[in-house]
């Protein structure tokens, strides 16, 4: 079963776009609509199907907020994925500012994730960006986020 949300039509697209695929290749994918206002929340507490998109963006551009939250037992994000040993380098992640020592974690998390394999990792979304030259103090954002705060248009 692939979860997607009903409203979005890029998901949609490429939802059908998979389920094609699986289906080449001996998969049976059912496509299943959800309502957007419940569909992280049916994520998060485990409620969707065998395939359920899920985006998320490095906003804090370090690891620790993605892997602990999608990953460490029980977290927020993380609705069945449990190994003690992920669970035990992320809480020794969080207990150093060595960042040599940090990196080597991130590095062993890294590897079991692969081995353990309990996401998988279908595309990387790239934006266009077109701006006007009117526009000015304008940014391109490393994270995805938009700041516009210092930004204006020029006539």
């Amino acid at each position: 079963t692939y979860d997607v949300i009903g409203s979005d039509t890029q998901a949609k697209e490429m939802a059908n776009a998979i389920k094609d695929m699986l289906d080449a290749v001996g998969f049976d994918v059912q496509l299943r609509e959800q309502e957007a206002a419940t569909y992280y929340d049916d994520y998060v507490a485990g409620k969707l199907g065998n395939i359920a998109p899920f985006g998320w963006g490095g906003w804090t551009l370090d690891f620790d907020n993605t892997y602990y939250s999608m990953h460490y037992t029980k977290q927020s994000y993380n609705p069945s994925y449990s190994n003690p040993d992920v669970d035990k380098l992320l809480d020794e992640e969080r207990s150093t500012l060595d960042q040599a020592k940090r990196l080597d974690i991130a590095k062993q998390v890294n590897q079991i994730l692969y081995d353990d394999a309990p996401d998988v990792a279908l595309y990387q979304q790239t934006y266009l960006w077109g701006v006007s030259n009117k526009l000015k103090n304008f940014s391109i954002p490393p994270d995805e986020r938009l700041w516009w705060l210092d930004a204006w248009i020029e006539e």
